[in-house]
């Protein structure tokens, strides 16, 4: 994605990785050309990683945050 983002969607989670994948998923199937998202990871054990944003670098831009 090069465009810079019109839309920011910002997620906050804790121990909610299914739904965090499946919300994920959603926002891939958006028509909006240009967004980010940004997850919050709020201590989840384990931290929402990889294996949650995998397959997804390439629709959106992921920026992740562990507090």
């Amino acid at each position: 994605m090069s465009a810079e983002p019109l839309v920011t969607v910002v997620i906050a989670t804790y121990n909610r990785h299914e739904r965090l994948r499946r919300t994920l998923a959603s926002l891939a199937t958006q028509t909006v050309p240009a967004f980010e998202v940004v997850v919050v990871d709020d201590c989840s054990t384990p931290p929402a990683g990889a294996d949650v944003l995998e397959g997804l670098q390439g629709r959106m831009r992921l920026q992740g945050s562990a507090h």
